[in-house]
């Protein structure tokens, strides 16, 4: 477990540090003044609130562990919790994407989105199996795969958040 540790504090170290460089982006620019359009501020959000969820979720297997009774458990019981986390988070995105005005979204982000979604769908179905212990073998390999995909989703709003009218 102390590799597993190991990968999972670096997680968490580049969420923070993706969160930490939000800031900067917030404080660069016409955004400075407080000019964010409402697609800006969805970014912003989406940045902030998916870096923080792999920081929650990737120290969350590391304090369980010590009141796990097994390895397996301690699996099935963080897939299950990241799974609440994710499914969560695609219902709020698609929430606040419906509330934008169709010119506020625009055709390429709408793609890169759609093409994203069934990538969610597959990694959210795998750990549903693993925390009723249908995968749960391939748990810790399932619960890092969702961690990384969880950064990644959060780098891609810091991407289009720098980028200007992406």
């Amino acid at each position: 477990m102390m590799e597993e540790n190991e990968t999972l504090r670096t997680l968490a170290e580049v969420a923070v540090a993706l969160t930490g460089f939000t800031g900067i982006v917030a404080v660069l620019g016409h955004r400075a003044g407080g000019e964010w359009t409402p697609l800006e501020l969805l970014r912003l959000r989406m940045l902030l609130e998916t870096s923080l969820a792999v920081l929650f979720l990737s120290l969350l297997p590391i304090v369980f562990q010590e009141v796990s009774q097994s390895e397996e458990t301690l699996w099935r019981i963080s897939n299950g919790l990241q799974v609440l986390v994710h499914l969560g988070g695609v219902l709020v995105l698609y929430f606040r994407v419906s509330r934008l005005e169709p010119s506020q979204w625009p055709p390429v982000e709408r793609r890169l989105t759609a093409a994203l979604l069934p990538l969610s769908i597959a990694i959210i179905a795998a750990q549903v199996a693993t925390s009723i212990g249908i995968l749960a073998s391939h748990g810790y390999f399932l619960y890092l795969l969702g961690l990384v995909y969880l950064l990644a989703l959060a780098a891609l709003h810091f991407v289009l958040l720098l980028v200007p009218d992406a």
